[in-house]
Parts: C-alpha cells; sequence; structure tokens
C-alpha cells in the first residue's frame, strides 16, 4: 500500500469558523480519542538516515507499522505496511526488544 499525505496551511479565518460550526453541532459531551505512537530504532538500521519508520500504533487496537522513504518530495507519498496484532503493547514492545530494537520516541495524541 502507499500512503500519500499532503500537508496545508489552512485560512485562519475558515479554521475559525469550522470550529465553531464543529463546536455547534456537539452534544455537549466532548470527544475523546486517544492514540498513542511507539517509535523504535535498531543498531543496524538507521531508520532516520533510510527516511524510514517503524512504530507500534496503540488506537482502538494495536498495530505495527513500517513506513518506507518518501517516493516523492515535497508530497510524502511512502509505502506502507501495517498489520493488527491481538496482544497488549507491553508484550508487543517485549519481543522488539528482544530482536534488538530499541524505542526511540513516544508520540501520544488526543
Amino acid at each position: 500500500m502507499l500512503e500519500v499525505e499532503v500537508k496545508l496551511r489552512p485560512d485562519e479565518k475558515k479554521l475559525l469558523a469550522l470550529r465553531d460550526r464543529l463546536r455547534e453541532s456537539a452534544d455537549g459531551e466532548p470527544v475523546i480519542h486517544q492514540q498513542q505512537d511507539i517509535y523504535f530504532s535498531h543498531p543496524d538500521r538507521d531508520f532516520k538516515a533510510r527516511d524510514e519508520a517503524l512504530r507500534l500504533r496503540v488506537d482502538n487496537g494495536l498495530f505495527i507499522t513500517w513506513k518506507g522513504p518518501q517516493l516523492d518530495p515535497p508530497l510524502k507519498t511512502r509505502e506502507e505496511i501495517e498489520f493488527g496484532l491481538t496482544t497488549d503493547p507491553t508484550t508487543a514492545t517485549r519481543l522488539l526488544t528482544a530482536l534488538g530494537f530499541a524505542q526511540a520516541a513516544t508520540v501520544a495524541k488526543t
């Protein structure tokens, strides 16, 4: 699968109007969605130098993802391999650590 990502800077006025419309349509209870990405490095493969990433994502399930280097900068089109796991993140982290991977960073999003 190829992932194509484009980041655009929104018009500030339109962004504020959209925020206000979303607040008006909300039912009063905030929706809180939490996602955690745990990125890994390996002593025999420099993911950053190769423009790659290996992560575990905890997000209504557990997924492992490898992202390949960008294929067409400035866009962010890259090969992506992802599959779900049926275990908890602690066990998956233990497996990757046993294989020589080390946690490089954790990104928590709400």
